[in-house]
């Protein structure tokens, strides 16, 4: 005689052949909705991965399976990365809508947006980016172009010009209610480019009020850490109004509105629409906003989500940050990192192992120079370490 099959791992076999009702009468009947198969994959992720059960991923959703669930291993990452890794917009915003982490990292550090970026999903890029963004639009770029005399000509007597850009403010975690939210300004050469021609960490950089008496006043930011500055003018020439909301966003300040990509009108009709390509007209919004009805457990607010729930790989036993702690007040303070002393210490450089900074700053080094900030070993991989 065969092994019986129990009710939630019917509920998985039914997902798989999209059978609406038969998952509903499981789980009427008292089956769970997070059973596991043997490569890491819940439901509602195994609903994630294909475009022809949007129906069945918002039916799983709407009784309550876990949106932030944990698929450790190669093709580690939560039903949102695996939505980002496939170009399923609408599943995206599905996700997104529904109490999804936009900030949580697989076992390769990425976060759901990274993978789409990779991947090339524009349509998904823009829908994770309208989610959580404090600015996004077209703008004027300032380019120094060098004259005909090349190097001979003084760099101030450079000729300038300026180029329509796709801008986006976002944020690199969730609100950390313990301090100021980092954000990043990504520039686009397009609204249809995935990867960002220019990313400025924004709190590492000097940002200078607009002059607005001007007649086209411009945005000037200065990168502290990489001594390069960057400005930037509002799409329609004089047009100060979108100049100041560019410049309040990259200060942190957020006026928000509804976004009508992810308004949930006509999800019912959204079960064949994962193959469309029409682009996405993206306006700012915080996650915050619009995320109404969690159908997974609340997301903590009181400190910045840099991780995935599960990582399978990391020996949780021999992790030791005590080298660059300090002591306050008697106490043992958490380490810093040495770049931006600001995070703390979350990554190590593969292959010489030192333990010097947070993921961001890491990643940023390692995509630039790709040198330890210790001991200048060319940087293979950053890994993310997890202490108990």
């Amino acid at each position: 005689m065969g092994q019986k099959i129990s009710k939630d791992e019917l509920v998985y076999q039914q997902v798989i052949e999209g059978n609406i009702n038969a998952i509903k009468t499981l789980f009427t009947g008292g089956a769970r909705l997070e059973w596991i198969d043997k490569e890491g994959k819940t439901p509602l992720i195994v609903a994630c991965m294909d475009p022809r059960l949007y129906i069945v991923a918002k039916t799983l959703i709407e009784l309550g399976a876990n949106v932030n669930a944990y698929r450790p291993g190669i093709h580690a990452g939560t039903p949102l990365h695996h939505a980002a890794k496939r170009g399923l917009d609408h599943t995206v915003k599905l996700l997104l809508l529904h109490g999804a982490n936009p900030f949580a990292s697989n076992d390769d550090c990425k976060t759901p947006l990274e993978v789409a970026r990779t991947k090339g999903y524009c349509n998904v890029v823009r829908a994770i980016e309208a989610h959580i963004c404090y600015f996004s639009g077209e703008i004027r770029e300032i380019l120094q172009m060098p004259s005909i005399l090349g190097s001979l000509v003084p760099h101030r007597l450079a000729r300038k010009r300026s180029k329509k850009s796709w801008a986006v403010v976002v944020p690199c975690s969730l609100p950390n209610t313990g301090g100021p939210i980092r954000l990043e300004l990504a520039v686009y050469s397009s609204a249809q480019d995935t990867q960002p021609h220019t990313v400025i960490p924004l709190w590492k950089s000097n940002i200078v009020e607009p002059k607005f008496r001007k007649s086209d006043p411009s945005l000037t930011i200065f990168n502290e850490f990489t001594g390069s500055r960057f400005r930037f003018l509002s799409v329609i020439k004089g047009d100060k109004q979108q100049l100041g909301q560019l410049h309040s966003a990259c200060k942190g300040f957020l006026k928000v509105r509804p976004s009508p990509q992810l308004s949930s009108a006509g999800d019912s009709a959204q079960s064949e629409a994962n193959t469309s390509n029409q682009p996405v007209n993206s306006t700012a919004v915080i996650s915050a906003a619009i995320l109404s009805a969690p159908s997974a457990p609340p997301l903590p607010m009181d400190g910045v989500v840099h991780g995935p729930i599960h990582h399978a790989a990391i020996d949780m036993d021999r992790v030791d940050l005590s080298v660059t702690s300090s002591k306050e007040n008697g106490k043992t303070a958490a380490p810093c990192c040495v770049i931006c002393w600001e995070a703390p210490i979350e990554g190590a450089c593969v292959p010489c192992g030192h333990m010097a900074g947070c993921i961001s700053c890491l990643s940023e080094i390692k995509s630039k120079k790709g040198l330890c900030p210790v001991c200048r070993t060319k940087i293979d991989k950053v890994l993310r370490l997890y202490a108990v």
